[in-house]
C-alpha cells in the first residue's frame, strides 16, 4: 500500500464515520509479507473488531467424541495387539491429530486429540479410525479406557496371558 492508498484509506475512514461504531466489513488489498504491519496498523482504530489475513494458519485441537473401539478379549505378553479407535470430527477439515496414555497398573487411559486444519471447512460429520498399539508388559486383566470430551470414559477390559 503506497502513501496515496493509505490517504485514501484514512479519508474513507472519515467519510464513513466508522468510529460511530457502524456494523460492516472492510476488505484491504495488502502487499505480501505486511500482514503483520496492517494488522497493528488496524488495531489502533476504535472500531475495528476483527482482524483476518489469509496468511493465518487455521489449526486447532480437540478432543473428539470416541465412537468405538475394537478391543480384543484376549492377548499374549509381549505382543502387539492393535486397537482400532473410532472417532467424530465435526468438520470437513477434522482428521487425526494426536495420541496421548496415561498408566496407572493395569489400567491405561488414552486420550485422542482430532487436529482441525483449514479456515474453511465443509460442514460434514466424519468418523475417522486410527489404530493404537497396546503392548502389554504382565499377565492379567487390563483395563483400556478412552476418554470423552464429557469426562466419561469408554471402557475396555482385555485378558493377557
Amino acid at each position: 500500500m503506497n502513501e496515496s492508498n493509505q490517504k485514501d484509506l484514512l479519508d474513507l475512514i472519515s467519510s464513513l464515520k466508522l468510529n460511530q461504531k457502524k456494523k460492516g466489513n472492510l476488505v484491504l488489498s495488502i502487499p505480501e509479507g505486511t500482514q503483520t504491519y496492517w494488522k497493528t496498523e488496524m488495531k489502533k482504530y476504535s472500531f475495528v473488531e476483527w482482524i483476518e489475513t489469509f496468511d493465518q494458519v487455521c489449526i486447532r485441537y480437540e478432543q473428539p467424541r470416541i465412537i468405538s473401539a475394537n478391543v480384543p478379549d484376549k492377548g499374549n505378553i509381549n505382543q502387539s495387539i492393535p486397537i482400532k479407535i473410532k472417532f467424530e470430527v465435526l468438520n470437513g477439515c477434522g482428521g487425526f491429530g494426536t495420541l496421548s496414555e496415561v498408566n496407572s497398573g493395569n489400567t491405561k487411559t488414552i486420550e485422542i486429540k482430532a487436529k482441525y486444519e483449514g479456515c474453511y471447512c465443509n460442514q460434514s460429520i466424519e468418523n475417522i479410525e486410527t489404530t493404537y498399539n497396546f503392548i502389554p508388559s504382565k499377565a492379567g486383566t487390563h483395563i483400556i479406557k478412552l476418554l470423552q470430551p464429557t469426562g466419561d470414559f469408554l471402557t475396555y477390559s482385555i485378558n493377557i496371558q
